[in-house]
């Protein structure tokens, strides 16, 4: 599939998750986006963003992203990314318990899937 348009761009800016206890049962599951932010002193950093409740709990993650093949998204093809353990103790949230807003860098991330020959079609905003 080629993707041209902002819109179908779009399509590939969120990043389901899975979230397991210590026991490895299911406890949740969501959708997270890409979200990037210039910092001066460092440079460009990717992150993913989600609600507190998705994370919360989570001993083990799974985050899937659609692999690139030829340049473009291998649609339904998903691969993940296995976090653990602690998962939860990777997202920073907000800090008022009111605001159901968690982040965490996911470039380094990016980084070590390149390296292991994995490379995700993800569209940043």
């Amino acid at each position: 599939m080629r993707v041209e348009t902002t819109a179908q761009q779009l399509l590939f800016n969120t990043v389901p998750i899975e979230v397991h206890n210590q026991e490895g049962h299911l406890i949740g599951t969501g959708t997270s986006f890409a979200l990037s932010h210039t910092f001066p002193e460092y440079g460009e950093e990717l992150f993913l963003v989600t609600n507190k409740h998705v994370v919360k709990g989570g001993f083990t993650g799974y985050l899937y992203f659609t692999e690139i093949k030829d340049g473009h998204p291998n649609i339904g093809k998903p691969f993940f990314v296995k976090n653990d353990p602690y998962f939860e103790i990777g997202w920073h949230g907000h800090p008022s318990e009111d605001i159901d807003f968690t982040v965490t860098p996911i470039s380094w991330m990016l980084d070590m899937m390149g390296k292991g020959g994995s490379v995700a079609f993800l569209k940043n905003v």
